[in-house]
């Protein structure tokens, strides 16, 4: 038998901490059942919108709603006097965090790669002066000179 390893553990953990709380919610509290369809909407949405194989985005905000909503849920399923459903704050707060989290999945790589390409422009342009100099001191050696990049 293979072993799991971390990643396979992290996910049992996950699918089983998932299962749990699915039934203390069934059980315990039907109704938060509504609430955790309407904050996962949003999810279901990016998830629906995002064509690529690698979904980066969905995976971004799904993480940050489940952050932000558990203990929501969870203070939902102790606390048999407080109504979640009308709390403006436990209906925005895990749908901002969702859309941040798809933000950093989203933003962040488009910087890192509008950086990087900068900065190869930069680099390109020291060698271009670097190629002029050694023309004017050698003379011309080569028949094409360099084209950047993309």
């Amino acid at each position: 038998m293979r072993s799991l390893g971390f990643r396979g553990i992290l996910i049992a953990l996950a699918i089983l901490g998932a299962t749990v709380l699915a039934v203390a919610v069934l059980i315990l509290k039907p109704a938060l059942l509504a609430y955790i369809i309407g904050v996962f909407t949003p999810c279901a949405a990016v998830y629906i919108m995002e064509g690529s194989k690698r979904r980066f985005a969905w995976i971004g905000s799904a993480a940050m709603t489940l952050a932000a909503a558990g203990p929501v849920v969870l203070s939902g399923l102790l606390d048999h006097s407080r109504f979640i459903m009308g709390d403006i704050w436990a209906w925005g707060v895990p749908v901002a965090a969702g859309m941040a989290g798809t933000a950093v999945a989203v933003i962040v790589p488009a910087i890192g790669e509008m950086m990087t390409t900068r900065e190869q422009k930069e680099q390109f342009a020291i060698l271009e002066q670097r190629q002029t100099a050694l023309i004017a001191e050698w003379g011309e050696t080569i028949k094409d000179p360099l084209t950047p990049p993309g």
